[in-house]
């Protein structure tokens, strides 16, 4: 009788209204990165596939050209520029030798992401091992935890936002520890006079809910207690006397939405929508009653929204809607039995939900499974494309989700949708427009910085074949559009008037990235890090005989030390140098995107920054530290301050030597001596006015190919070196034929016991391909490698 009086009500005050697209949110993109793994080792390339769509999908407008991926710690390690080779994007960030170890965040976006806050861009942990025994030495520093690491958090979130004194109500709380992640408590809820109301607990991954009948006016508060016996007391939000709410009764096939409106509100509307669409538009009233059927709404993240006449969200509760067209994606091994150096045949079939072929495109990673460390929660592009993406805040474990076989499933995912909240209702800032290809822009200037009148502004790209001229007239800002150039590529802009070029100065504009914020971090080089560092020791895939072994207690001789004279001497004396006063452009570029002066205050000793100048610890006098004498291309500089003033960065400069204490009397000093070349042009843009001006942006990262062995000839089978490969394949382009098929081809390297695979993808029409299997290898040699 209940459901019938429900669909009654829903058949009399419905007005649907069907795919009303709402433009305020049509603008955004999202993208996804398929590595080739998420643990590497110094040396290592990490291998990149980005998947970038539409996130509303009614909006036409083509996606981006080109995405950018970061990899930072505390601070920028690489960033690089991909661009659409009509594949696709694919791209790598190698790294060094000497990268510390730790914890490190892959950050990607396009331009348009940009009008967004930097939640909305992907981001993704991956962990770095060194070769050195793991020790406190490290040099990578982060965000440090909570000093008692057994407190925690407890948020109450009421089901839409708020609950009416009076009326029914449904809390949904979560639990977070100092790392970030969650708790398990128990709970016990009180009023104000202190009477037990009720005891709740977690039921999945610290969230939980508190189900009220007649919610009191003077409010409650909270005892949880966590399963090692910490103790701590919360207060709940206080009801509301006045406003809108909703309570929303998720079966996964009906939707069943009831309304609570006080009587100062009037003419509300209920709206059901997603991230792309108005669904249906209804108006309410106080406790009326809506039934939708879960077929009859789009797949995904859905909200539920009471609007006031004028527009402004008075209620909000998110709710999920199974997607029951995932494609599937299979694969078949052309043998159940690998040896070493073994040739691997792979055949991958994409159908649909009902058995059809689909044409897909996936990018697949095959890695040695000693690298499986299960550190961080694995997020594919299914469980990122229909969940991740749509919601804010960190979701732990999201393939449980997706686990049609857990029974509790549904009732966990409601309650993750009443504890996450919604990402799109933050509006874009139109700042940055979608790229489709690569601008310059900048502003010439007159005599005393005034603004320009009839110059000439002249470019000049000989790596492209770029020669143009253009007349600026009145005008002194330009923009050249249209601009396609890879990494590398040298600018030269010059400019001038009608009394020539003396009297005139160029500027270029400095390309505008996202900042790097401390949040991201997601760990320093601890225990976790420490443990897998040890774990791919013992299991070889570091080698001992690569390790920096410590032996303490060995007394050496000390030996002359040897003299370095450098290609580019920064001495106007023409040192020679020993290579601990140097660092080399090689040497340099691991920092490109650091501070100059932050780089050298951490790279040399005793140097510091004191009142925004470089101090140096072993110069003091009564006038407290002194600055070290600072030579640039040979002159002297009157204060180390000018360097961030420029605002030079490491890749500014071809090389930095400092001279402590005695080393630098040929100054007439002994507070120090720092002696830099700079790059003519080179990684960087000249601030100072000039009229000519040397500019290498940032460009595409020119492709490079996977390289994988092939062991196809009695030859190859015998090579003496041992192929420890840890990424055995990977393929960032492998698509399906008409009847949904594709195959791939490699070869076993000479230590794995088995590999995991991994595809990740999109059909032909955007819908998320995923699949995660695993390969047996026996360990023993290739039979035919024995053959005369």
């Amino acid at each position: 009788m209940y459901m019938l009086y429900c669909m009654l009500i829903f058949i009399l005050c419905n007005i649907v209204v069907n795919a009303q697209t709402d433009n305020r949110y049509n603008e955004s993109e999202k993208i996804y990165l398929h590595t080739d793994r998420d643990v590497y080792i110094q040396k290592d390339t990490i291998w990149i596939k980005g998947y970038l769509q539409n996130t509303c999908y009614t909006n036409r407008k083509d996606i981006s050209k080109y995405i950018y991926a970061e990899l930072f710690g505390d601070t920028l390690i690489k960033r690089i520029k991909i661009r659409d080779n009509g594949k696709g994007f694919s791209g790598y960030i190698p790294l060094s030798s000497n990268i510390p170890s730790g914890t490190y965040t892959l950050r990607s976006y396009t331009r348009n992401m940009q009008n967004f806050p930097e939640k909305y861009m992907f981001l993704k942990p991956v962990t770095i091992v060194g070769k050195s025994i793991p020790g406190n030495n490290s040099s990578f520093t982060g965000k440090s935890l909570d000093n008692n690491p057994e407190d925690f958090d407890l948020q109450f979130l009421p089901e839409s936002g708020r609950y009416l004194s009076g009326k029914p109500a449904k809390i949904a709380f979560k639990a977070i520890g100092t790392d970030g992640l969650s708790e398990e408590v128990n709970i016990k809820l009180y009023n104000t006079k202190d009477s037990l109301i009720g005891e709740y607990k977690t039921v999945h991954k610290g969230m939980g809910f508190i189900s009220l009948y007649n919610v009191d006016t003077s409010g409650y508060k909270a005892v949880a207690t966590t399963t090692y016996g910490y103790i701590k007391k919360f207060s709940l939000p206080k009801p509301s006397i006045q406003g809108a709410m909703i309570t929303l009764n998720n079966s996964g096939e009906k939707i069943i939405v009831k309304t609570y409106i006080s009587k100062e509100i009037d003419s509300c509307s209920l709206i059901i929508r997603n991230g792309s669409e108005v669904l249906y538009s209804v108006p309410v009233k106080d406790e009326t009653i809506n039934l939708f059927y879960t077929k009859s709404l789009a797949a995904g993240v859905i909200s539920a929204e009471i609007h006031s006449v004028s527009g402004d969200i008075l209620a909000e509760r998110l709710f999920y809607v199974k997607d029951n067209s995932i494609p599937i994606l299979t694969m078949n091994c052309n043998k159940s039995k690998y040896y070493t150096r073994d040739c691997v045949e792979l055949t991958y079939s994409l159908k649909d939900s009902t058995g059809n072929p689909l044409i897909g495109e996936f990018s697949i990673s095959v890695i040695d499974k000693s690298l499986n460390t299960n550190k961080f929660d694995k997020v594919s592009i299914v469980e990122y494309y229909n969940l991740v993406s749509e919601l804010n805040g960190y979701v732990e474990d999201p393939e449980y989700y997706f686990n049609d076989l857990d029974k509790n499933r549904e009732r966990n995912l409601d309650i993750l949708m009443m504890t996450q909240g919604w990402r799109f209702h933050t509006y874009g800032t139109n700042s940055f427009t979608r790229e489709y290809g690569q601008t310059i822009s900048g502003f010439t200037s007159g005599l005393l910085n005034k603004k320009s009148k009839n110059s000439n502004l002249m470019l000049f790209a000989p790596a492209i074949n770029l020669l143009q001229a253009y007349q600026l007239n009145k005008q002194n800002n330009f923009i050249i559009e249209n601009l396609d150039f890879p990494e590398g590529t040298k600018f030269l802009f010059g400019t001038s008037g009608k009394h020539g070029g003396q009297l005139y100065g160029i500027h270029i504009n400095k390309e505008m990235f996202p900042e790097i914020k401390e949040e991201y971090i997601t760990s320093i080089m601890g225990k976790r890090d420490e443990d897998i560092q040890i774990s791919l020791i013992s299991k070889g895939v570091i080698s001992p005989a690569d390790m920096e072994i410590q032996i303490e207690g060995l007394v050496v001789e000390a030996q002359a030390k040897e003299r370095y004279k450098p290609k580019y001497n920064p001495s106007p004396l023409m040192h020679t140098f020993t290579r601990h006063q140097i660092r080399e452009r090689e040497e340099l570029a691991d920092f490109d995107e650091m501070p100059l002066t932050s780089y050298i205050c951490s790279t040399f000793p005793n140097l510091y920054k004191n009142n925004g100048v470089i101090a140096s610890g072993r110069a003091t006098n009564f006038d407290g530290p002194q600055q070290p004498q600072l030579y640039v291309d040979g002159l002297r500089w009157n204060s180390t301050k000018l360097l961030d003033d420029y605002g030079y960065l490491v890749m500014d400069i071809e090389n930095v030597a400092f001279l402590k204490g005695l080393e630098g009397s040929a100054f007439n000093t002994t507070d120090g001596v720092i002696l830099i070349t700079t790059r003519r042009g080179e990684g960087g843009v000249n601030y100072k006015a000039s009229n000519v001006v040397d500019f290498t942006p940032l460009g595409y990262q020119k492709e490079t190919q996977f390289y994988s062995p092939k062991y196809d000839t009695p030859e190859s089978l015998k090579t003496p070196y041992k192929d420890f490969r840890n990424t055995i394949f990977w393929a960032p382009f492998v698509k399906t034929d008409n009847d949904g098929l594709a195959k791939i081809i490699f070869y076993t390297n000479d230590r794995s016991r088995g590999f995991l695979i991994s595809a990740q993808g999109l059909t032909i029409d955007g819908r998320p391909i995923n699949f995660d299997g695993e390969i047996r290898v026996s360990g023993i040699s290739n039979p035919a490698s024995k053959q005369p």
